[in-house]
């Protein structure tokens, strides 16, 4: 899929889609770069403390993003189509 179809998905079929291609390629570091990249999308959604705290502790990481919300979600959406324009299948969704 391209930009401009995977851009008209919502965020949560998105992030369906890059979580369920990634486990299908068994891609970790897809997860990794998730894990890296949840404190800057915290700062962004304005949650600077929940940043620095994030940083602090990767444990925290892990928890946001099982319980993770609309707007930690919203903040990741170009994580997940950037991945998806480079590892989507027919079928992954």
């Amino acid at each position: 899929m391209d930009f401009e179809e995977l851009d008209k998905l919502s965020t949560a079929e998105l992030h369906h889609r890059a979580v369920k291609a990634a486990e299908h390629h068994l891609d970790i570091a897809f997860f990794w770069r998730l894990l890296e990249y949840i404190p800057m999308a915290e700062a962004l959604s304005g949650s600077q403390a929940r940043a620095d705290t994030d940083i602090e502790h990767i444990s925290v990481w892990m928890h946001d993003y099982a319980n993770r919300d609309g707007t930690l979600d919203e903040a990741l959406r170009p994580v997940y189509i950037e991945y998806l324009e480079h590892h989507s299948e027919p079928g992954d969704g």
